[in-house]
């Protein structure tokens, strides 16, 4: 029987996590038309034995051992082996609701390249749904790469989306940077996309979990993020197609606000970052502020930029906390 599904989940550390991610696959409806591939990238703890338990009672997954590389590269290799006619993404600390397969399998008969849906996000015990819209349906390859680009209400992680296994089996997860690989290559997967199809329901849980929140990404990130965005609208724009230029200048914008809460030390060893994005967002001024869908907060943190008061308020927010 051909697979349809291939479902990738690299795995790495994870053992407090990932049998609830795998028990919520097992009790979907799915019979022998799926694998479940767990990349198991050097975990130092029980979750590669843990996967390892699950593939010798069920059949239809498949573990493959590495040492630790990174996520991008569990992910490349999870897409070597992969043989079904889709490739879903689903990351070992999170799971998929009870009506995940029931909601994409007639989808997916379609013949449809790429699917995605909505998701609810589990932060300290409390869940908060994420929507895109209330109505499902086809959307454009235009809309999505736009609403990827600026990276609000459709985000850029995979684990959302599920795409036909021959757009992406000769495109590369990047293994040198530790951050926004997605990013990275998603728009290269969607430019060879004809038919996209969103599902108005949120089928998955992201678990934010204690020990991994990003509270602040370091000035370095904040750059390597902002080259990465700037990377994509020029990649998009040499393809023809015309994307918001807000996305990549979002992310200009936090390098010179992390910039502002930094020491002298580091405002010195970073000043050549902070000095590029600064002309970059000075000489689009007038663009984002005619932008009309510019999130609300980024353009009143602009505008405090561009008075230079962003500074000042950063300076006495700290004062205050270091005086408490």
């Amino acid at each position: 029987m051909q697979i349809l599904i291939s479902i990738i989940i690299p795995v790495y550390n994870v053992e407090k996590y990932i049998k609830e991610c795998l028990d919520s696959i097992i009790k979907q409806n799915i019979k022998d038309n799926i694998e479940i591939i767990c990349v198991d990238d050097g975990s130092t703890d029980k979750s590669g034995l843990i996967c390892d338990k699950y593939a010798k009672l069920d059949k239809r997954f498949v573990v493959v051992h590495q040492k630790n590389k990174g996520v991008s590269a569990a992910r490349n290799l999870g897409i070597k082996i992969a043989k079904g006619k889709y490739i879903g993404w689903i990351d070992p600390d999170d799971y998929i609701n009870n009506n995940w397969w029931e909601n994409i399998k007639n989808i997916l008969k379609n013949d449809i390249d790429v699917l995605f849906f909505d998701y609810t996000v589990l932060i300290n015990g409390e869940y908060k749904e994420k929507k895109f819209s209330y109505i499902s349906g086809y959307i454009s390859k235009q809309k999505f790469l736009k609403e990827i680009t600026i990276d609000r209400r459709l985000q850029n992680q995979l684990w959302q989306k599920i795409f036909k296994r021959n757009l992406i089996k000769d495109i590369f997860f990047p293994e040198n940077i530790s951050l926004m690989e997605d990013y990275a290559v998603l728009h290269k997967i969607i430019l060879k996309a004809e038919k996209i199809y969103y599902i108005s329901k949120n089928l998955y849980v992201y678990r934010v979990r204690e020990n991994s929140l990003v509270t602040e990404l370091s000035i370095e990130k904040n750059y390597k993020a902002f080259l990465i965005a700037k990377e994509r609208y020029v990649f998009l724009l040499n393809n023809n197609i015309n994307v918001p230029k807000i996305g990549y200048l979002m992310r200009a914008l936090n390098v010179c606000v992390q910039y502002y809460k930094v020491n002298k030390n580091e405002k010195n060893k970073n000043r050549k970052m902070y000095l590029e994005c600064k002309r970059e967002l000075d000489s689009n001024k007038k663009y984002i502020f005619n932008y009309t869908d510019c999130d609300i907060k980024i353009r009143i943190k602009f505008i405090l930029y561009r008075m230079n008061i962003l500074n000042l308020l950063i300076y006495i927010k700290k004062t205050i906390k270091f005086r408490r």
